[in-house]
């Protein structure tokens, strides 16, 4: 079966997760102009929403799609300290990190299902054949008996009205 991870729907939902959480951390930056709480306010927030954001994307949604930061293209593992980087510098995490983060591995996972799948074309074709030869044959042994069940029935029946 063609291998791919993540669907244009579930990127959609994390793509806008993520740009959701960089509107935060933006409106968090503002907090900066009020002197000392507003400084704390804004860094200690926008750590937070950081730091929830890795969590929800990187230990837990992509993990649940079955990609692996470690695994793969080694691009993945520099996207994530990247975005990590650019989340922990102060005036940068203003920037769209956890955006770019995702949807930068979105596309690395997308081309890496689609050198899987040209790689693996004709294991996969005769997976799909196999897979509908058996549901064909499925289907057929299902009809066959309630063709067979139907008959016993009618032969049921006969059978009672003669006697």
């Amino acid at each position: 079966m063609k291998q791919k991870r993540v669907g244009v729907f579930v990127a959609a939902l994390m793509c806008g997760l993520a740009a959701l959480f960089d509107l935060i951390q933006f409106f968090l930056f503002f907090l900066n102009s009020i002197p000392v709480v507003g400084n704390a306010v804004a860094f200690i927030g926008s750590w937070f929403v950081a730091i929830f954001a890795g969590i929800v994307f990187y230990l837990v949604w992509f993990p649940l799609l079955g990609i692996k930061m470690t695994k793969g293209k080694s691009a993945k593992l520099l996207n994530l300290l990247g975005s990590a980087v650019l989340e922990a510098t102060p005036l940068l995490n203003s920037l769209p990190g956890v955006t770019y983060g995702v949807i930068s591995t979105i596309i690395i996972s997308r081309t890496e299902d689609a050198a899987y799948n040209a790689a693996h074309a004709a294991e996969i074709k005769a997976k799909e054949a196999e897979r509908r030869r058996a549901d064909a044959y499925a289907r057929g042994a299902a009809e066959m008996r309630a063709a067979a069940a139907n008959d016993n029935e009618e032969t049921t029946e006969s059978a009672q009205e003669a006697a």
